[in-house]
């Protein structure tokens, strides 16, 4: 009897090894294995002001953007009449102006911050007055990487941000609190030893502080990986048909290449993936015109929901309400790119 529990311990220590030294948990899943696959229809919402999104999210009832361009950086618009509410911010180096590194973060329920890695300085607003509370300066402890860090995407659970950053063409998963040396909590081991550059493996971020979840979905991978807040990888979920990877020289082929997963979003209960599914050579013989996807998965990595849309989008957001979700999305090739996106009604 001891030799058989002393040998199951000496197993659970060769396999705890072996999960640590970079070998994946790999849940392999088809398209046929989401619960239901839904069409949704798509309303296109037209504003009087001038769109160029660079990022946006929806937080209570107002959708807030930050634009590229050089003035009215940030527009507020009210969801349901999509009435500009507010606008604010120039592009320049003055005090009050706002340089090419700047981030929209979901902070609370009634606020959200406004990080500007380029004038080193964060600013809080509050919901629904949209005024500035307080100004904090980004302090970096390590001198000699300070610079480098500009985070690809920036999220926070309300006491460190979370992000993805290129560090002489690695990337790596940060955790930081400011004023604090920032912590590299993953580095992507496996790819690294796979690709010879991280342009192969690079993705979107999301994150969850309830459930204690980080995921990562590869823009030419089609795969995500599940990590808890720390860093400590969980599993990987790879979604069937794969793509194939096409290789030039030492970088990726982003011609032949299909781009996979391009944007994520996440809610108390899921989180929701972009799919194109599509090489830019599709693209242009087929034209924007045409099915692409959000797939809904559970925080254990589980599909849900498979839905439906009508074109090509550059990013998309969650719009909760009481009977079933909605999403609202950026349509960059057009004047009017804000688009809502609901079931088909029966």
């Amino acid at each position: 009897m001891r030799k058989i529990v002393f040998l199951g311990i000496c197993l659970n220590v060769l396999f705890g090894c072996i999960n640590q030294s970079g070998n994946e948990n790999i849940q392999s899943i088809s398209e046929e294995d989401f619960k239901e696959h839904i069409q949704l229809r798509e309303e296109r919402k037209v504003t009087k002001e001038m769109l160029n999104v660079r990022n946006f999210f929806v937080q209570d009832s107002f959708l807030i953007i930050n634009n590229s361009r050089k003035d009215s950086l940030f527009m507020v618009f009210d969801l349901a009449t999509f009435k500009c509410l507010h606008s604010w911010g120039r592009r320049g180096h003055g005090p009050n102006e706002h340089g090419l590194f700047t981030h929209t973060i979901k902070l609370s329920s009634d606020s959200f911050q406004i990080a500007d890695f380029s004038r080193f300085r964060i600013d809080t607003y509050a919901l629904p007055r949209f005024n500035l509370v307080s100004e904090s300066k980004i302090i970096n402890e390590r001198k000699e990487r300070a610079l480098r860090h500009i985070p690809q995407k920036l999220l926070t659970d309300g006491h460190y941000y979370y992000y993805d950053v290129f560090i002489k063409h690695e990337l790596f998963l940060s955790k930081w609190q400011n004023g604090k040396t920032p912590e590299e909590i993953y580095d992507f081991g496996k790819y690294k030893k796979k690709y010879k550059s991280s342009s192969f493996y690079w993705g979107c971020l999301g994150l969850n502080k309830e459930h204690n979840r980080i995921v990562y979905a590869y823009k030419y991978l089609r795969r995500f990986d599940l990590l808890d807040l720390d860093g400590n990888y969980i599993k990987t979920v790879e979604i069937n048909p794969y793509p194939v990877v096409h290789e030039r020289g030492k970088n990726l082929d982003r011609e032949k290449s299909t781009m996979c997963y391009m944007a994520v979003r996440t809610s108390a209960n899921s989180f929701y993936i972009y799919y194109l599914g599509y090489t830019v050579d599709e693209l242009e013989a087929k034209g924007r015109k045409i099915a692409t996807y959000i797939e809904e998965f559970d925080w254990n990595g589980n599909p849900v929901n498979r839905y439906k849309l009508n074109r090509v989008i550059s990013d998309f957001e969650i719009i909760n309400n009481e009977e079933q979700v909605s999403f609202i999305a950026i349509d960059e090739e057009n004047d009017a790119p804000l688009v809502i996106y609901r079931k088909n009604e029966e």
